[in-house]
């Protein structure tokens, strides 16, 4: 169940939109006199991953670095032409700053690649391999799984779709703000519930334990007759996650029950 082709209808239209709206120039092209960046100290690199920006991912990984480097000189660069092209969407609220370390991070899950400092280039790099998913599932006896960039795809032995678990944005805040978690698991919730039903409200969720954790979960029917959608939403340790699940009716009686045992399984890595 890719979440991207199931919202195909209105999450990607409207952040592909976005993306070509925001297409940058690329510097590389440019006809001007080339610079050679300074590459950063380790107090200087600390500085900026600290340092918090914008939270907005819009345009493919190559529009995207252009973007940044224009706005602010930071240099995101990555050797692979497949990384490159992906696009990138937000995981992050609007109303939610993160740090460069958070925005990397949110880069990587997303290009299934992990980053460093390249100090021979002054480059943020992003290159294979994959940063490790930062959770557990224990699936049913004949699921299968695979890892697809920031989500774990999670299919039952008998049906096309069955659920997927969601890496989404890191938090933090300085000084500590208590009440942050459940504004961020709030914002997600609304975030992939609103795709379902526009006129959705907080009111509708309801908090549920996912083993000793708390989520916020929801469920409607899909536009699609006949299918149902769920969502638990969490938030741990500085981390969001969003495990989601389509099945159909005659599906339910089977798959529901594995779905159920899988997210009550789900354990953030420490």
């Amino acid at each position: 169940m890719k979440f991207f082709i199931l919202l195909s209808t209105s999450v990607v239209c409207f952040w592909m939109c976005a993306a070509h709206a925001a297409e940058a120039p690329d510097p590389s092209k440019s006809t001007g006199k080339p610079v050679k960046p300074r590459p950063l100290t380790d107090e200087q690199q600390k500085a900026l991953l600290d340092k918090r920006t914008g939270g907005s991912m819009i345009g493919s990984f190559n529009s995207y670095a252009s973007l940044m480097y224009a706005l602010s000189e930071v240099i995101l660069h990555t050797d692979e032409a497949e990384t490159g092209k992906k696009v990138l969407l937000s995981p992050f609220p609007k109303f939610y700053k993160p740090t460069h370390r958070e925005l990397f991070n949110a880069i990587a899950w997303q290009t299934a690649t992990s980053w460093s400092y390249d100090e021979k280039r002054a480059f943020w790099v992003f290159a294979k391999p994959a940063l490790p998913m930062p959770f557990t599932v224990t699936l049913a006896k004949g699921w299968q799984s695979e890892e697809r960039g920031n989500y774990l795809y999670c299919k039952p032995p008998d049906a096309p779709v069955g659920m997927d678990v969601y890496v989404m944005a890191e938090f933090s805040s300085d000084p500590a703000d208590q009440e942050l978690p459940t504004k961020m698991r709030e914002a997600t919730a609304m975030m992939f519930a609103t795709r379902f039903k526009k006129d959705v409200s907080l009111n509708e969720m309801s908090l549920v334990k996912v083993g000793n954790l708390e989520a916020l979960h929801f469920k409607t029917p899909t536009p699609r007759p006949g299918a149902t959608w769920r969502q638990w939403v969490i938030t741990e340790s500085g981390q969001t996650f969003v495990i989601v699940s389509v099945i159909d009716e005659k599906n339910e009686r089977v798959i529901l029950p594995d779905v159920e045992a899988a997210v009550q399984s789900f354990k953030p890595k420490p």
